[in-house]
């Protein structure tokens, strides 16, 4: 199987991404760029995903998100990886083979929606899986498109196709304690050898010979026989059950020390984001400072509303005719127009009957109705009077107290330019503290869904967990070692009695026939192991060798030889004395890691597997030589079957080997994460939030995509579009 493309929408930050990998013989290696956050390891788990589903993807299935941690609580999320690879297949045809390849596009979907907290829920999971041809696509049936899946790429062996290379060297440390690493060896070449089927040989065998037996043990005078043979078959089922719950055991020391690794890998990642609770201070210092600014604002724009309602603005901008209109009024006064008396008089001389010159007023005469209409028309004139009175009043005081302002600074404009001022210098405070408060929460959102003390509780419980399956698992294997040694006596017994049971031939023939078949069928399977287990041990050993540049006639070589013992455990030789090296502690981390992916290239060259090899950091903790010779020989296009490596590198990982990769890449592309600017990345994307985007830049260009501030650094060449 060879990856072709595969596109990705949603899942985790890679919102919209296609990735395309190098189908070339001559050319066989696909090196994807990307920076520590950049996508990478989400690039690992989208193809896992697609392959396999969601089991065994995450630390533990609470814990499992598919989308961006970004994604809105309770808005449904689609998330889909379309994956297109090919597959070659021999045909026989007139007497010989030929191979055949066919296309295929495999996409899994899924809609998930995010609740409070971590919790998710997802519905309408699918797996499509089409077959092209030069007619069209024609999708395969459901259980086809899983067996397609199976026989390309099985399940058990997916941790060796798709690598993490920081948590690989379980096959290597004694973390998992020695049995389960034995353990861990011993399931790899078994799957990878594909022995499934003589597994499922071995079970046909042994029900077969235990209907035979039954049947020896059911004729006359066999007592003695069924006896023996009730205590076999009570000894075989306690060894079949204690050998399923060391299975099972073993399966969940794997799966929890998965998830331990994961968790430390991810602690790892986070050490550097900042402490959480000083970040959140920070935060609420910011928020608490903004909220004070902006209430603030809000008062010194309402001091400007104010402003503008204040009766100053019109001595401001129109005084003067203001002071003209005083001068008016001014004038009435001085002809004592205003204030006016003229009603008081006339009502005065009404009352007393008598007119002001002498004459008299009596009722009815023609002097007083000349006298009361006089009133009648100053009472219509009076109300103007008054308005224009303190109109004149109103307006010296306004006018005095303009000119004090104006004298002591205080006037309109400048009250209107101490307020713009202030609030400028607000605003501005306001842009500063939104913008820290931005940068803690966007530090508390890489921080968010990772509660810290979290992860280091579970990793406490998980660890306290594993130690218990260790125990478990060691007095297991002393129970199966004891039920074993009772099986052996139990059966030299059987023989003995079955030699003194009296019935036809050909039923002792059937019984006998059963025994050696079994026996045939396990010894084969044991020399299958054994001899590829040889094999497997010398390809590991000459690749190691190579890429540490040790030589094992030098008496003081570090290394002298490494192998796979009978025992499924792996063993490392020191030149000093012959000593035997502890991997844990005796070698160092870049050796670990040469060591386990030789290891695994060991064993999928001798199995002939012929699957894409990706792996996420492979040349973390190596350097100089080491890292030009590991480079150097997994990238070898070899001779004898075909070959797809795919490494998912930092920039510093390609710096020493970029003369390699021109060489040997066929595709080479990079990924970048929105959230990286400014810090890291150089040009704002104008993204709503962090996304991944992959461009067609090579190990050796930037462009306004991937362009960061170390660059130059690196010597990149700057690529337009």
């Amino acid at each position: 199987m060879k990856l072709r493309r595969v596109t990705i929408k949603n899942f985790k930050l890679l919102t919209d991404v296609e990735v395309s990998f190098s189908t070339s013989a001559e050319k066989p290696l696909t090196v994807i760029r990307a920076e520590n956050g950049s996508g990478k390891t989400s690039l690992l788990y989208a193809l896992l995903w697609a392959f396999y589903g969601t089991k065994d993807l995450g630390p533990s299935p609470g814990e499992l998100r598919l989308s961006s941690t970004h994604w809105p609580p309770r808005e449904p999320c689609e998330i889909s990886v379309r994956v297109e690879f090919e597959a070659t297949d021999y045909e026989t045809y007139a007497g010989q083979e030929r191979p055949t390849t066919t296309t295929y596009v495999l996409t899994r979907t899924v809609i998930e929606t995010p609740g409070d907290g971590n919790v998710v829920t997802r519905e309408r999971e699918g797996l499509i899986v089409h077959a092209q041809s030069d007619q069209g696509a024609d999708r395969l049936e459901d259980a086809a498109a899983r067996a397609l899946i199976r026989r390309l790429a099985p399940e058990e062996i997916k941790n060796i196709f798709f690598t993490d290379g920081d948590s690989v060297q379980r096959f290597i440390t004694g973390e998992l304690g020695p049995k389960a690493r034995q353990a861990a060896v011993h399931e790899a070449v078994r799957a990878l050898l594909g022995l499934d089927s003589l597994r499922t040989a071995v079970l046909d065998l042994e029900h077969a010979r235990a209907t035979f037996r039954k049947r020896l043990a059911a004729a006359p005078g066999a007592q003695a026989l069924e006896e023996i043979q009730s205590k076999i078959d009570l000894a075989t089922t306690s060894q079949a059950a204690l050998t399923e719950r060391e299975t099972a055991a073993r399966e969940r020391h794997v799966n929890i020390t998965e998830a331990i690794d994961k968790r430390d890998a991810r602690l790892y990642e986070l050490k550097d984001l900042g402490d959480r609770d000083k970040i959140t201070k920070q935060r609420d210092v910011a928020k608490l400072a903004l909220t004070t600014a902006e209430a603030q604002l809000e008062a010194q724009k309402r001091a400007q509303r104010d402003l503008m309602k204040n009766e100053s603005i019109c001595w401001t901008f129109i005084g003067s005719t203001l002071e003209r209109g005083i001068g008016v009024l001014q004038g009435l006064a001085d002809l004592n127009v205003i204030p006016g008396t003229a009603v008081e008089v006339l009502r005065d001389r009404i009352e007393l009957g008598q007119c002001i010159c002498g004459e008299g007023l009596e009722e009815g005469s023609a002097r007083r109705q000349a006298v009361v209409a006089l009133l009648q028309e100053q009472l219509r004139v009076e109300p103007n009077r008054q308005r224009l009175t303190g109109l004149l009043h109103s307006s010296r005081l306004l006018h005095d107290q303009h000119q004090q302002q104006e004298l002591s600074g205080e006037g309109w404009l400048a009250r209107l330019d101490e307020i713009e001022t202030s609030r400028a210098g607000i605003e501005r405070q306001i842009r500063d503290q939104a913008e820290a408060l931005k940068e803690c929460e966007e530090a508390l959102r890489r921080l968010a869904d990772t509660d810290i003390n979290r992860l280091l509780d579970a990793q406490v419980r998980d660890r306290a967990k594993r130690d218990e399956f260790v125990t478990e698992l060691a007095e297991l294997a002393l129970k199966i070692a004891e039920g074993k040694a009772e099986l052996e006596q139990l059966e030299q017994r059987y023989e003995v009695a079955k030699a003194q049971v009296k019935v036809s031939q050909n039923l002792h023939d059937r019984v006998d026939v059963s025994d050696d078949l079994l026996r045939l069928v396990q010894k084969t399977m044991e020399t299958l192991e054994s001899e590829y287990l040889d094999r497997a041990s010398e390809r590991m050993n000459d690749l190691f060798m190579r890429i540490a540049g040790s030589t094992p006639e030098v008496p003081t070589a570090v290394f002298n030889e490494v192998r796979i013992t009978q025992g499924y455990d792996i063993e490392v030789q020191s030149g000093g004395y012959g000593r035997t090296l502890d991997p844990d502690f005796e070698i160092n981390g870049a050796s670990k890691r040469a060591l386990t992916l030789s290891f695994i290239w060991a064993l999928m060259e001798v199995a002939d597997v012929s699957a894409p090899r990706i792996i996420d950091t492979p040349l973390g903790m190596t350097s100089g030589g080491v890292k030009q010779r590991f480079v150097d020989l997994l990238t070898q296009p070899p001779s004898d079957h075909e070959l797809q490596i795919v490494l998912l590198m930092t920039r510093s990982e390609v710096a020493g080997v970029e003369d390699l990769i021109d060489a040997r890449a066929g595709m080479v592309e990079t990924l970048s994460c929105s959230y990286q600017f400014p810090i890291d990345l150089v040009n704002d994307w104008g993204e709503a939030g962090p996304a991944v985007k992959a461009c067609a830049c090579t190990h050796r260009q930037s462009c306004h995509v991937c362009a960061r501030l170390d660059d130059h650094a690196h010597k990149l060449i700057y690529r337009e579009g």
